[in-house]
């Protein structure tokens, strides 16, 4: 904006400015000045010294002082004939460099140039400095998160809010495999996103993987980001970057944007910064994870430990019963135990606990909990099962351990075990606590044993 009262002076600067690339709005009036810098938000401003109503000094002053034109470069235009004092006031009042009339036009060029190359620089550094603020908080709050499945919500919802990215995708690679899964994600088209339930693996021909191969920030562009996976309709440019776990890549965030050429090397270091707080922070929710495992795991069988099932049963028992659906629960005892310990050696019955163990794993449903309570005892929870679906569970698990067979250096022939199992469920038994419903199921167990073992009872 060129603020000059002189209607030949402002077109001739507005002609040699124009030429030089820039748009030019002129202003001949100090008062109206701050009010139309407001409504034109210019890059710099020329400022006459000398102005009708009141002069270049109070003008600077006042722009200043308003939220959102205090940063706007002014170059004050004086006559040659203009006090020290007054364009040493002017720089006092903010102003950022001064050009004595008549100006020649290669100056007055080169001046504007390099004032702006000021304004760039220094939004350049404020933008850095703001991002860099922002990357902290959002280190700092997920930094103590440490359930993964919250810890990943939480970094894709920071990351839109804190540093204002369209869309985010987290991709972890599956344990002891080369397969990234799509596990969290949030903004723009998360629904699609979620719903085409993303993957890659390590060495196909994505950009995905060759982000992760290379282990480094890649930056995509138009028609390319859909070679990333289907799921980003309207997505135009992207940033992938790998997650690092010390010389291991867990993971790859994806960055998306509906704009073309939205990322660039500039925000390559802000990028990295994020990718090692978020790798670290995935690596302590991962460590926290399996203490956790390692608190509620039997060492022996790798089944939930007496403490953990009990509590899961206390669990499954409120929610069934808030909720009115049924739920079964199943006690599992090896028949004989005592005499396999006396007869073969503490050994093999610890091989015959395994064995059971792992039959168990393989025949209970995904959202069944089994547990060992102690010794040859075990314990499983079957949320949404009625009676008769518990009978027919405890059943296959009663077939699938009778054909086990035990083999060992101390043993001359295969050793063959067998199961008791009792059956309780809510509603069938009215209990109005989980032990109730638990004695239930002992005494099936019993049953199951009085008559003949190897049998389900209820």
């Amino acid at each position: 904006m060129l603020v000059e009262d002189s209607p030949t002076q402002a077109l001739r600067t507005q002609l040699v400015l124009e030429d030089a690339g820039w748009n030019v709005t002129i202003c001949g009036d100090g008062n109206k000045a701050v009010s139309m810098a407001s409504e034109t938000a210019p890059d710099l401003i020329l400022l006459d010294m000398r102005l009708p109503g009141i002069d270049g000094s109070e003008v600077a002053r006042r722009l200043k002082d308003v939220p959102g034109l205090s940063d706007i470069p002014i170059i004050f235009l004086t006559g040659v004939f203009r006090e020290v004092e007054d364009i040493i006031g002017g720089l006092d009042q903010g102003a950022d460099d001064y050009l004595v009339k008549p100006v020649a036009d290669g100056e007055l060029v080169a001046r504007v140039r390099a004032c702006l190359r000021v304004r760039r620089l220094q939004h350049e550094l404020g933008r850095m400095a703001g991002l860099l603020l922002s990357i902290n908080q959002v280190g700092s709050r997920i930094s103590g998160i440490l359930e993964l499945e919250k810890l990943l919500d939480a970094a894709c919802k920071l990351l839109l809010s804190e540093l204002g990215y369209p869309s985010v995708s987290v991709f972890l690679r599956e344990d002891d495999q080369d397969e990234f899964l799509l596990v969290a994600a949030a903004g723009r088209n998360v629904e699609g996103v979620l719903a085409s339930a993303p993957r890659f693996v390590i060495n196909d021909d994505s950009l995905m993987a060759s982000s992760i191969r290379s282990r480094r920030i890649l930056f995509t562009n138009g028609p390319s980001l859909g070679k990333v996976s289907s799921g980003w309709e309207g997505i135009h440019s992207g940033a992938i970057v790998p997650l690092h776990v010390g010389t291991e890549t867990r993971g790859a965030l994806l960055i998306a944007s509906p704009e073309e050429m939205a990322f660039d090397e500039r925000d390559e270091l802000a990028l990295e910064t994020i990718a090692d707080q978020f790798g670290a922070a995935i690596h302590n929710a991962r460590l926290y994870r399996q203490m956790e495992e390692l608190a509620t795991l039997d060492s022996m069988t790798g089944l939930l430990n007496r403490r953990a099932i009990l509590s899961r049963l206390d669990a499954e028992w409120s929610r069934c019963r808030r909720s009115g659906r049924s739920l079964a629960l199943m006690s599992v005892d090896i028949d004989r135990f005592k005499l396999i310990n006396d007869n073969y050696g503490h050994a093999i019955g610890d091989d015959s606990i395994v064995a059971v163990a792992a039959v168990i794993r393989r025949i209970t449903r995904r959202d069944d909990f089994a547990g060992r309570l102690g010794g040859d005892e075990f314990l499983i929870v079957m949320p949404e099962t009625d009676r008769q679906g518990g009978l027919e569970a405890a059943e296959r698990l009663r077939v699938a351990v009778e054909q086990l067979e035990i083999t060992s250096q101390s043993l001359d022939v295969p050793l063959s075990i067998t199961l008791s199992l009792g059956v309780a469920s809510i509603p069938e038994i009215p209990a109005d606590d989980p032990a109730k419903l638990l004695q239930a199921s002992d005494q099936a167990l019993y049953r199951a044993k009085a008559f003949g073992r190897n049998r389900a009872s209820i």
